[in-house]
Parts: C-alpha cells; sequence; structure tokens
C-alpha cells in the first residue's frame, strides 16, 4: 500500500466496508443455503486441494464439536488434531476485508499478484455464505452458523469475544467456545459461578493469559482470605492516574512455595486483576521492571 493519505470520501468507504464486513464475522442464528454452501465446497477443494470433483460427500452438522464426534469415532483420533483443521471462513473476513479495500476501493495494485486480484471477490463470496468446514479426503463438514456470539459491550470494532457464565460462541446443540475479554479459556474458567471457582486451581494454570482471566473473574478479598495472603509493598499516587495504584503480595498455598502476584489497573477494561510476577520481587517497582525486562524500573515519560 502507498503512504498516500487517503480522501475524505475513501475514509467513509473504507469505514463503512470494514463495518460490514466485522458484522459478517460474528453472523448467527441463521441457516446456511445448501446450494450456495455446496459450490464453495467443490471450488475450494478444486483449487486448494486439486480435487475438481470435490468430496465424495457433503454432511451438514450443528457444530464443530458434533464434526468432530463422527471423525475421531471414525478415524480413531484425537480431536485436538482435528480441532487443529476447522477453517471458520466467516472469520477470514478481516483478510478479505483488508485486501478487498486496498485494491478495489484504493486502487492499491502495485506488487499485488494477479491471482490474488482475480479470486478475491470469489472469496468475498465465499465468506459471506459459509461458516466452517472441515474438510477430509473423502467427507467434507459444513458447520451451521452459531446460535449466538456474543462481543465485549457488543463492541464490533473492540471485536472481542467475551461472556461469562455462558459461551462466546454457542452453536444450536448447546456446545461452543468459551472467551473472557478475547482470551480463549477453558470452559469451567468462564463458567463456573464466582462463589464457586477454585482460586488455587486458577493460579495454577500455566497459560498467563487465561490466568489472568480468571483472576480477574474473582473479587480481591476472595483471592487473598484463600491465599493467606501478605502485602509485601505497595505504591499508590492517583494524581498520577489510577495505574499508579500497585500492591504486591506473597500468597500462600500452604504448600512451602512462595507465589508473587501484582494488584495493578488495566486500562482496557477497567478492573483491577492480579498478575503472577517473579516470585524473586521484593517491591512494586522489582514487578514492573520485571514485566518491562529492565532490571530497574524506568516510568514512561508523559508528554503534555
Amino acid at each position: 500500500m502507498s503512504n498516500l493519505e487517503l480522501t475524505k470520501k475513501q475514509e467513509e468507504l473504507v469505514d463503512a466496508y470494514c463495518l460490514e464486513m466485522l458484522k459478517n464475522g460474528v453472523k448467527c442464528g441463521i441457516k446456511t443455503d445448501r446450494t450456495a454452501a455446496e459450490h464453495i465446497v467443490k471450488t475450494l477443494y478444486a483449487k486448494d486441494l486439486d480435487m475438481p470433483h470435490g468430496p465424495e460427500k457433503i454432511v451438514f452438522v450443528d457444530s464443530p464439536d458434533a464434526a468432530i464426534r463422527i471423525i475421531v469415532e471414525s478415524e480413531k483420533i484425537k480431536p485436538q488434531e482435528v480441532v487443529n483443521h476447522i477453517l471458520f471462513l466467516n472469520l477470514w473476513s478481516w483478510w478479505v476485508a483488508y485486501y478487498h479495500a486496498g485494491i478495489h476501493i484504493l486502487g492499491e495494485t502495485q506488487d499485488v499478484e494477479k491471482d490474488l486480484i482475480d479470486d478475491l471477490n470469489e472469496y468475498e463470496s465465499f465468506i459471506k455464505q459459509i461458516h466452517a468446514i472441515i474438510p477430509c479426503e473423502k467427507v467434507c463438514f459444513v458447520i451451521e452458523y452459531p446460535k449466538v456470539i456474543s462481543l465485549v459491550n457488543n463492541d464490533l470494532e473492540v471485536f472481542k469475544l467475551h461472556k461469562e457464565k455462558g459461551k462466546a460462541v454457542e452453536y444450536q446443540d448447546g456446545t461452543g467456545f468459551c472467551w473472557l475479554n478475547g482470551v480463549e479459556v477453558p470452559d469451567w474458567i468462564a463458567e463456573t459461578d464466582v462463589d464457586k471457582l477454585s482460586v488455587k486451581k486458577i493460579i495454577a494454570e500455566t497459560n498467563v493469559d487465561i490466568r489472568r482471566e480468571g483472576l480477574r473473574r474473582l473479587p480481591l478479598e476472595k483471592v487473598l482470605k484463600a491465599t493467606k495472603a501478605k502485602l509485601l509493598d505497595q505504591v499508590k499516587d492517583l494524581k498520577k492516574g489510577k495505574h499508579w495504584d500497585y500492591q504486591l503480595y506473597d500468597l500462600d498455598f500452604g504448600d512451602g512455595k512462595k507465589r508473587v502476584c501484582l494488584r495493578m489497573y488495566d486500562v482496557a477494561s477497567g478492573a483491577y486483576p492480579i498478575e503472577r510476577v517473579d516470585d524473586n520481587c521484593k517491591t512494586v517497582l522489582d514487578a514492573l521492571a520485571m514485566r518491562d525486562g529492565e532490571d530497574t524500573y524506568r516510568a514512561p515519560s508523559i508528554r503534555t
């Protein structure tokens, strides 16, 4: 793409197109057009799998889970091996929108492969008519649109999948995927009532993003009480802003291991989550330096 500034008209066209494509990415509660889906599957098989006649059979299912169960039972393989092959076509919207807006709205074709330009309109049509497929050699599973897709504050532009006490993406058969603030999490973290969530189980989670989202669901008081937390250090200067409100705790699980966590303000969510830091941290500034990959913490300069 060139570095030229967009005209007002171009900005309006791009914004309108982007909104249209974002809406497509969360389309739900509708039935897939069978005829259109069969044409799309056969075309994709011919182009991408070198199978001009397509699969022997096309099967429509209510959810990825339904298709995975069939494949696992038939092929005697692990479910995760199938999960990795699910193609969520409508979630390609961002990719198609990026190139379509550049080529067709802004006229930017320099260094763009001709095949991509020729195929772009067809791909755009595909992602607007089908949700997901699992392409196998003899059978292609076409997955129906979800019943519900939930976003943070229903904000398309932020586009973060999120739902507490439920699935952010839920299919007609009740199966789906749990997400919190744009992070895919195990079902139990999103769906368990807060008063029944295990603090120790969440902190034992090795994925830092999942652990953060799990702890974010819990009241601070519950975390501190469950772990017999000891306050190691705190820094609070609200004149500099909410982000200058930190507490460093040592959490005790009764197993003799030290677990140090930093409570701080999260600008994106407006909440005060707890985050694991290096257990050698003794002060808030130690923890902030560790998070920034520094030996000594240096506060960012504020320009006025």
